[in-house]
């Protein structure tokens, strides 16, 4: 029986020496890891100053918090952006002449027929000097004469009162008389005396137009607005019929108040009729 064995390696055995394998092995980690570091390191070739800024850089604060600067600074405070306003809606007075200051007068621009007169003039009402403007004008067709004056603020820029007396004759006692009440800041109202029904007739309707576009038709706003009220006391001497704007976006929305009042209505007329009194002492003949 022949016996043989395996051939025999000096130096170590068979493959080669395990330890030194290890070694080679950690060597090329070793390598491959500082190669690794260099090409994607924060230094590495390639990448832009702005990013190695983004990647040292903190997250800014959130919007509306303050930021205090190591440096000391002041602090800065991170405002967020706004978003687009809401127009405001802005409102004008009824009566457009200026409110302040001294200004000439201009005079209403009325027509009522052929001007006989018209002119300023300077009277004294409920001891106070007032500056007003009268125009006396007559229709041609039905030769009925009109008088008409305003009264102006004390700044002189905007009038303030103006009364309307129809069939007027100089010779005989007025016996109506449509007085008009301005506001800075609301719409005038009207206020008639009439001496033959005795009635105080009060008007006065508020302006409130909305920003367009509209959101309803025309027809669906004009039935919208078109509701009437109509109030009355136990004797039936004071009526109020209210027009109401359901929506509230049109001028439509008034209130009408009618009295039975002969006393206050003759003592208005009589007052009216002593500053027509007085115009006509005062006026260019």
């Amino acid at each position: 029986m022949r016996v043989s064995r395996a051939p025999e390696y000096r130096g170590g055995g068979g493959g080669g020496s395990p330890v030194l394998l290890l070694l080679v092995l950690v060597a090329i980690l070793v390598v491959g890891g500082v190669v690794a570091y260099l090409l994607l390191g924060p230094n590495a070739p390639g990448q832009t100053q702005s990013q190695a800024n983004a990647v040292q850089q903190p997250a800014p604060p959130p919007a509306g918090s303050v930021n205090t600067p190591p440096s000391g600074a002041p602090p800065q405070i991170s405002t967020p952006v706004p978003v687009a306003a809401v127009p405001v809606a802005t409102t004008a007075p009824s009566n457009t002449m200026a409110q302040a200051g001294d200004c000439e007068p201009e005079p209403p621009r009325i027509a009522f027929g052929e001007v006989l007169a018209a002119g300023f003039v300077d009277l004294r009402v409920n001891n106070e000097d007032i500056n007003s403007w009268y125009t006396l004008q007559v229709d041609t067709g039905t030769t009925t004469t009109t008088f008409f004056f305003a009264f102006f603020g004390p700044s002189g820029c905007a009038v303030s009162r103006t009364a309307l007396v129809r069939n007027y004759t100089p010779t005989e006692l007025i016996d109506n008389v449509e007085i008009t009440v301005y506001y800075p800041d609301a719409s005038e109202r009207s206020i008639t005396f009439d001496q033959a029904s005795g009635t105080i007739i009060s008007r006065q309707f508020y302006n409130a137009d909305a920003f367009e576009p509209a959101l309803f038709s025309a027809q669906t706003r004009i039935s919208l607005s078109q509701q009437n009220l109509e109030l009355v006391n136990d004797d039936s001497s004071i009526r109020a019929q209210t027009s109401l704007d359901l929506t509230s976006l049109s001028n439509q929305e008034g209130i009408s108040i009618r009295q039975d009042n002969p006393p206050v209505v003759q003592n208005v007329l009589s007052e009216v009729q002593m500053v027509l009194d007085q115009i006509e002492s005062r006026r260019d003949r």
